[in-house]
């Protein structure tokens, strides 16, 4: 009779150890629920601990779709809108134009990038910054389906950030009988010089995202490294100079 409960534990202890290991599949759909439940706070903190065990580009892409939640775009959604498919050209021309008229003329084709992206939702400065993080994360892969979820949701900050600062700069040239000076100038010009930067990170997204379009993509990037040595070699004037 002593034997019966020692043969029960090998027992127990047999079928433990026949059990599977849980796939990554079934840990991330636990993830899944705290999305489903709009639970983003807790999704969040569950997928950074999964990335910490495993760093695939999945868990990454689970992360990222947490962030985005939070801001309010859902990944089942994300894939329709139409942003990546039409790059507007980017050729400016700001040779022997005063400081005011060459911020104005990299404004105004920031502006023909905005006009491609009506259907691209609106999110907050908060939504911002949690996208901001996804972004992060995916750029730690080159898997292509990473990278293109990346650069939609890129595109979604550069419409909030493009679109602020486009209104905000037609504010202040448009007040009436207000001269333009330097100083006010000045932090347009910085904002201009991060937004084509951010255009060139949305190029890179791209080419990952289709290396078959690898050509075309460069060419687009190409077209953007020329106005970001344009912008580069603009001597900003010192002073109080007004325009």
């Amino acid at each position: 009779m002593r034997w019966i409960p020692l043969l029960l534990l090998i027992a127990v202890l047999a079928s433990c150890s026949s059990e599977k290991p849980e796939t990554r599949e079934q840990k991330m759909n636990r993830g899944f629920e705290y999305l489903d439940q709009q639970n983003y706070d807790q999704a969040i903190a569950y997928f950074q601990k999964l990335l910490k065990e495993d760093g695939h580009p999945q868990v990454r892409m689970a992360l990222a779709s947490a962030y985005a939640a939070r801001a309010g775009i859902r990944i089942e959604n994300i894939y329709n809108f139409v942003v990546v498919k039409h790059r507007p050209v980017m050729r400016i021309q700001i040779e022997n134009l005063n400081f005011s008229e060459q911020t104005n003329e990299v404004i105004h084709n920031l502006e023909k990038f905005l006009a491609q992206w009506e259907q691209v939702p609106d999110v907050n400065s908060q939504g911002r910054t949690d996208l901001e993080k996804a972004v992060g994360i995916l750029a730690e892969t080159d898997n292509g389906g990473a990278r293109l979820y990346s650069a939609i949701l890129r595109v979604v900050v550069l419409k909030a950030n493009v679109g602020e600062g486009i209104v905000s700069w037609n504010l202040q040239t448009q007040s009436t009988g207000q001269k333009l000076c330097v100083q006010d100038i000045r932090p347009w010009w910085s904002w201009c010089e991060k937004v084509i930067n951010s255009l060139d990170s949305l190029g890179n997204d791209l080419e990952k995202a289709f290396p078959k379009k690898g050509e075309e993509l460069k060419q687009y990037r190409a077209q953007l490294s020329q106005a970001k040595v344009q912008m580069k070699n603009v001597t900003i004037p010192v002073g109080e100079q007004c325009f």
